[in-house]
């Protein structure tokens, strides 16, 4: 359970990658002035690179790239997984001047980082970025990090029962997604089977309110400032149209006991034709029934079809600029780089988002989230990319008792904000 949570809800939504981190440690001192250390003069001959970060998931497969890359290279890599405390770890070990080489963050923590990190804009993978993913490594036009891989959340559906229920399109409106569970119904299946049990499904939902704003940074901003409100979000009733018909065509309060274990056999089983989910998910899906057509749309949120697209998120691999081996850190990137399909696509089954690989044997969830990118219909964050710290897991209390029909919508949304501004005064 708690992997498939991590994979979920983690920032980068990549098979739980890293939950990512809210601020940087704070620079050294020293005389008043606050500056980073000046990088210590790089050492001649073989070096050892360190690297933090990861999962278990990956032990295997980086293993076998330290033994490569060593035996390649002379030099030897490092690799040392990350427990759950990631966060507070690393900036320990910055503030202790024990940072390692490469460490990973989430795209919404680069910004903050900045001015910790190398600019690898020289390095081969930055050339092959795809266009929709370089908001995930660029910073005012710098490249600081090598994303390592991709993944998409949306509306994971049951092809087969949308087949008998007569569904040719795929709805890219609010009422043309109530159409479909009413198109759904009459055929006698079941529209919706959310698990509103997790709280990750929950944040990735009402993420969708921050994500049709024009840009969730600035959003974010204003929110943090008082500037604005969450009841000024120019969807937010959206939103809660969109959650009543998860309810009303689901589960309804049911659905706040239901858990991703229940819902991946449900759906397995075609018990309901679409979940909220994503691209992660496709692997547990199909080893409960081989047999099972997949794909995955966007949740609309509007009634524009252009305005509706499908949420992407990344991780990167970032250079810790202040390391003596920094200029060999970005050499091993681009190494790994040229080993990428071997080790992220073949070994791990990660979608990546670089040009001249081959993600299509992937899967069909991931081959719909290409075709969104290709057509260009993608947001570059998740929503929830710019929540205070804490505030991703503080939503599920609310909204779950709004699903049991114990808080109006703007009692729920009054929770909301009192959560959000708790967490911003916590920190400020």
């Amino acid at each position: 359970m708690k992997r498939i949570l991590a994979a979920i809800c983690a920032l980068t939504m990549l098979a739980a990658t890293l939950s990512g981190c809210s601020a940087p440690p704070a620079a050294s001192t020293s005389g008043g002035n606050s500056a980073p250390p000046a990088q210590s003069p790089a050492p001649a001959g073989p070096v050892t690179i360190r690297l933090y970060g990861l999962n278990a998931a990956w032990s295997a497969v980086m293993d076998q790239a330290a033994a490569d890359y060593n035996r390649e290279t002379g030099n030897t890599l490092e690799v040392e997984i990350a427990g759950d405390d990631y966060s507070a770890v690393l900036a320990a070990r910055f503030n202790s001047n024990q940072a390692p080489d490469i460490f990973e963050l989430a795209n919404s923590d680069i910004l903050a980082w900045a001015d910790r990190l190398a600019d690898v804009s020289g390095c081969k993978f930055s050339e092959a970025l795809y266009d929709s993913a370089k908001s995930s490594a660029y910073v005012d036009g710098v490249c600081y990090g090598m994303p390592c891989g991709i993944s998409a959340g949306g509306f994971v559906y049951n092809k087969d029962l949308f087949d008998q229920a007569g569904i040719t399109k795929l709805p890219k409106t609010l009422d043309e997604l109530e159409e479909t569970c009413i198109q759904l119904q009459q055929a006698g299946i079941q529209p919706f089977g959310e698990a509103w049990k997790e709280w990750g499904y929950l944040a990735q939902l009402f993420g969708y309110a921050f994500l049709y704003e024009d840009d969730t940074r600035v959003l974010a901003d204003r929110l943090n400032s008082g500037g604005m409100q969450l009841a000024d979000l120019a969807h937010i009733g959206d939103f809660f149209r969109l959650y009543d018909m998860t309810l009303d065509y689901g589960l309804g309060e049911q659905s706040i006991g239901y858990g991703v274990y229940d819902q991946v056999a449900d759906f397995a089983a075609g018990k309901m034709a679409m979940i909220k989910q994503g691209t992660w998910l496709e692997a547990l899906l199909l080893a409960t029934n081989p047999e099972l057509k997949i794909g995955i749309f966007a949740a609309p949120l509007t009634d524009n079809p252009a305005d509706t697209k499908l949420p992407i998120g990344t991780a990167g691999a970032l250079v810790n600029k202040e390391s003596p081996v920094a200029e060999q850190a970005k050499e091993f990137l681009d190494w790994f780089y040229g080993h990428i399909q071997t080790y992220l696509v073949d070994g791990l089954q990660l979608a990546v988002p670089y040009s001249g690989t081959d993600n299509s044997k992937l899967g069909m969830l991931n081959n719909d989230m290409f075709a969104y990118m290709e057509r260009g219909e993608v947001f570059d964050t998740l929503g929830f990319d710019y929540w205070p710290a804490g505030y991703l897991y503080d939503i599920a209390t609310p909204l779950q008792a709004y699903a049991a029909g114990a808080a109006t919508a703007e009692a729920t949304l009054a929770e909301l904000q009192n959560l959000y501004n708790s967490r911003v005064n916590s920190v400020g």
